[in-house]
């Protein structure tokens, strides 16, 4: 059901593993699918 995805587009690492850490805890959503470990840059090398 697209009409329940969501899309979350971080500018960097950090705030993307806060993104997910607040979703599983709140229990929000029943899966996260992180399509490019690469893209996950810390801050600081940005």
């Amino acid at each position: 059901n697209l009409e329940e995805l969501l899309v979350s587009q971080p500018t960097f690492g950090e705030e993307a593993l806060q993104i997910a850490e607040m979703l599983i805890k709140s229990n929000a959503v029943d899966l996260i699918v992180v399509d490019s470990v690469a893209a996950l840059v810390p801050k600081a090398e940005l």
